[in-house]
């Protein structure tokens, strides 16, 4: 099973930098890339601008997502625009704006405070 598992991130890593070549050789001037591949596609093709989804503070739920990352660590291996989506949206309460407003901005200095 560790094996499969490694060998698929392999594969996932060659494939993914692979695309970067293309998008880049293609005129691309930015790319949406994992937080695990953003550190081989910046050395592999640093004038790229990188988007790295699939960013998490530690104590965040990961839900669905398996392809995570602190914000720290993928500012620190390459990335320059983080999306941090369902950590953020999930704070929102349609029926008590105001409390949902004070979540997001909690959570929003969490995430500054880690990053710095």
């Amino acid at each position: 099973m560790w094996v499969y598992l490694l060998r698929k991130e392999l594969i996932s890593a060659a494939i993914s930098l692979k695309l970067a070549d293309i998008a880049a050789g293609a005129g691309a001037k930015a790319i949406v890339c994992s937080p695990l591949e953003v550190s081989e596609i910046a050395k592999q093709n640093p004038n790229l601008v990188r988007i790295t989804p699939g960013v998490r503070l530690q104590s965040d739920q990961k839900g669905d997502q398996v392809r995570t990352m602190t914000p720290k660590a993928a500012l620190q291996n390459g990335a320059n625009f983080l999306v941090i989506g369902r950590p953020i949206t999930s704070l929102f309460n349609q029926s008590n704006a105001g409390e949902s407003k004070d979540l997001i901005d909690s959570k929003l200095n969490e995430i500054e405070s880690q990053i710095n």
